[in-house]
C-alpha cells in the first residue's frame, strides 16, 4: 500500500471514529429499539391458531380436518371450517389456489388428491435410506450418526456416495435444525426419529378437499368422505401428532430443497416449526394439543 493510499485509510477511519462519537446518542437509540424489539418478540405468547366459532373444535370432522392444520394456516383461513368461508368469499384467494394447484375442475381435485395420497412425493431412494436407519437405529437403541448410516448403506449394497450422501447430509441436518428450535414441548426430542415424510403431502391432501369446496369444485360430503380416507392412511403409517408434525415439517423441507443444505430452506422450516408449536399447543387452540390421534 502506498503512503498516499495509506493516508486516506486512515482518514475514512478517523471521519467513522468522529460520526460515531457525534453521534453515539442516536447510535444508542436505534440500538437500544432493535434490542427491544427482540424481547418484546421473544416474550410475546405464539399466535392462537385461526379457529372457527360456527364450527366444533371437538368433533369427529374436527380431528379429521386436523390432519391439514399446518397447510390450511399458510393462506390464513379456519382450520376446522369444512365449508372453507374465506375462500369462498375471496376470488383473489380462488385465483391463487386455481394457478398454484390447477383446481378448476372436480377431476382437477381428484386428481391432486390422488397423486398426493398416491406417490406422497416419494422417492424411491429416499424411502430405502430411511428404511435402512430405521432399522439400523432399532437394533443400536438410538438415532445412529451419519457415520454409521452411510456404513448401513453401503452394507447393505448402496455406495454411501452421490445422491445417497447428499440425502443423508441434508436429512440430518434439517433434522438436527429441527430438534434444536423445538428445544421444549416435546415436539422433537433427542430420541425421536423422522422415519417418513408423507406427512407433508398427506398433510397437503387434506387441505386440498377444504379449499375445492370453497372454491365449489365439491361438496362438503364429498371433501369429509375423501379427508377420512386421507386419515385413514395418516393414523395407520403415524402414532401421534407429533411424529405426524415432524414427518409433515421435515418433508416439506427436504421436498423444496431437494436434499440441498441452505440458509433459505433453514428459514422456512423455522416457519414450519412455528407453525408445529402453535399446532401442539392446546392453549393457543392448536389442535394437535387437543384432540386424541386415535378415538
Amino acid at each position: 500500500m502506498s503512503v498516499h493510499a495509506a493516508r486516506i485509510s486512515t482518514s475514512i477511519i478517523d471521519q467513522a471514529i468522529g460520526w460515531v462519537m457525534d453521534n453515539w446518542i442516536l447510535l444508542a437509540i436505534i440500538v437500544g429499539v432493535i434490542v427491544l424489539i427482540f424481547v418484546v418478540l421473544a416474550l410475546l405468547p405464539a399466535g392462537k391458531a385461526h379457529q372457527s366459532d360456527d364450527f366444533p373444535a371437538d368433533s369427529r370432522e374436527a380431528n379429521d380436518l386436523a390432519l391439514g392444520f399446518i397447510q390450511l394456516q399458510n393462506p390464513m383461513i379456519d382450520w376446522n371450517d369444512p365449508t372453507a368461508t374465506e375462500i369462498a368469499s375471496s376470488k383473489s384467494l380462488q385465483k391463487a389456489l386455481a394457478k398454484q394447484w390447477g383446481l378448476n375442475t372436480r377431476d382437477d381435485w381428484a386428481e391432486n388428491v390422488q397423486r398426493l395420497i398416491g406417490n406422497r412425493r416419494r422417492r424411491t431412494l429416499w424411502q430405502e435410506l430411511l428404511g435402512i436407519r430405521a432399522g439400523l437405529a432399532a437394533r443400536l437403541g438410538r438415532v445412529p450418526t451419519s457415520k454409521e448410516w452411510l456404513t448401513a448403506i453401503r452394507e447393505a449394497g448402496g455406495s454411501g456416495k452421490g445422491d445417497e450422501r447428499k440425502f443423508v447430509t441434508g436429512l440430518m441436518h434439517y433434522e438436527n435444525k429441527a430438534r434444536k428450535s423445538a428445544k421444549k414441548g416435546g415436539l422433537f426430542e433427542a430420541g425421536d426419529l423422522v422415519t417418513s415424510l408423507d406427512g407433508y403431502a398427506l398433510g397437503q391432501a387434506v387441505a386440498v378437499c377444504v379449499w375445492s369446496v370453497g372454491m365449489g369444485l365439491i361438496t362438503r360430503e364429498e371433501s369429509a368422505q375423501a379427508i377420512r380416507e386421507i386419515n385413514a392412511i395418516a393414523r395407520a403409517e403415524f402414532d401421534s401428532w407429533a411424529a405426524f408434525g415432524r414427518s409433515y415439517v421435515l418433508g416439506r423441507t427436504m421436498h423444496w430443497s431437494d436434499a440441498e443444505v441452505e440458509d433459505e430452506f433453514e428459514t422456512k422450516q423455522t416457519f414450519e416449526m412455528v407453525a408445529f408449536a402453535r399446532a401442539m399447543n392446546g392453549d393457543r387452540n392448536g389442535p394437535w394439543g387437543n384432540l386424541a390421534w386415535k378415538e
